[in-house]
């Protein structure tokens, strides 16, 4: 997995408000369980159904496997397994309408997971101050493999302290520049109605908003409008890391544009705007790639 991919699921995880430590712990276990690939079907089962990952992931979600639940085979980032919780997570995704191979959808299952149904080892992991307790909580008290010896624990140790050390206060702002226009998703945060974290700070559900302002030297650089449906109501200024990642690109907007799917002429512009995004940044876009011929 690349760096980004890394990026994005320590960022997600972070999203939920465990510190670098728990991250970087059920980090090292989902390496050792999955390589970090959400659409990881356990290896001998490739073999055994015939199926490679994805196709098996495909094949899931069209319905034409129906034994998801019942085959024992490990899935997906945790290798979920046993079937009560493989019904879970299956029925979590179809209840977001996205593939059973999605990696958001199966962190914030993770999460819904350890939160509820494991609620000492939440508390644990949300207290954690260390990379070797926390790597450890998460080997015996989550994943709870057939072999939990000293080389496992050894290994998901190693993995966990490597994801700590090279993602613990350095995914910064400075290499993470949200794009003026595009759509972004934010974690639950709080956001101020100036640049500088003026108080009153006010509390704000995660979900997608459109990013309109940019100050580069604000504690809370990037003013935020919520999309149209979105689950957050943010309407002000919040800090880079409430940001949790791109979901649309101006680049995307545009090229959505120039195929039609926003309408024509005003009914256009309405719609854009209606849904909270930034016309004239939009706009000029199409324009330029208009131009470009692409």
């Amino acid at each position: 997995m690349g760096k980004k991919h890394e990026e994005a699921i320590w960022l997600k995880l972070k999203s939920f408000g465990f510190n670098d430590f728990a991250v970087a712990g059920i980090m090292g276990n989902l390496k050792a369980e999955s390589n970090l690939e959400p659409t990881n079907l356990q290896n001998i089962y490739n073999t055994y159904l015939l199926m490679s990952d994805e196709e098996y992931t495909r094949k899931v979600d069209t319905q034409e496997y129906l034994a998801f639940v019942t085959d024992q085979a490990g899935y997906g980032l945790a290798q979920w397994t046993f079937w009560s919780r493989k019904a879970q997570l299956l029925l979590f995704c179809r209840n977001k309408k996205v593939s059973i191979g999605d990696m958001d959808a199966q962190l914030e299952f993770l999460y819904k997971e350890i939160s509820e149904s494991y609620p000492s080892l939440f508390k644990e992991l949300k207290s954690c101050k260390s990379v070797d307790v926390a790597s450890d909580l998460m080997l015996t008290k989550y994943e709870r493999p057939a072999d939990m010896g000293t080389k496992v624990i050894t290994l998901r140790r190693k993995f966990s302290q490597d994801f700590y050390q090279k993602y613990s206060g350095k995914i910064t702002d400075e290499n993470r520049i949200f794009e003026l226009g595009s759509i972004v998703e934010i974690c639950n945060c709080k956001e101020s109605i100036s640049s500088y974290g003026s108080a009153p700070l006010i509390d704000v559900k995660g979900g997608y908003a459109c990013v309109t302002k940019y100050a580069p030297n604000g504690k809370h650089p990037y003013h935020l409008i919520h999309t149209k449906g979105s689950a957050s109501k943010v309407y002000g200024w919040v800090k880079a890391d409430s940001i949790i990642k791109t979901i649309k690109t101006v680049d995307d907007l545009a090229k959505e544009v120039i195929e039609g799917k926003w309408g024509n002429g005003i009914a256009r512009k309405q719609a854009l705007s209606n849904y909270g995004l930034d016309y004239k940044i939009i706009q000029a876009r199409v324009n330029e790639l208009m131009k470009k011929g692409e």
